[in-house]
């Protein structure tokens, strides 16, 4: 996903200032990839996206939302979505 950005900044010229995580899947069924990318994403030598830049779509997994806080990722928003709305 990081290098999808920076493709993406290259091709337009432009700085990518927000992100969205979401897709075919949720995404924190794959924690560890998700966090890493957080990370990479906001540090100052990667992307350097602030966290409130960044929006998590979920379907509600109440135990990697907790890890989320716990490790201090507090990402924008987390959209709850389910098929049963």
């Amino acid at each position: 996903m990081l290098g999808q950005i920076w493709k993406v900044q290259e091709a337009t010229s432009s700085r990518i200032n927000n992100v969205v995580l979401m897709g075919s899947g949720e995404p924190l069924d794959n924690f560890n990839e998700v966090e890493r990318f957080l990370e990479l994403v906001n540090h100052e030598r990667g992307l350097n996206i602030g966290m409130r830049h960044i929006t998590l779509s979920t379907c509600g997994l109440v135990e990697e939302i907790d890890l989320l806080s716990q490790k201090k990722m507090a990402i924008n928003s987390c959209y709850l979505s389910s098929c049963c709305q």
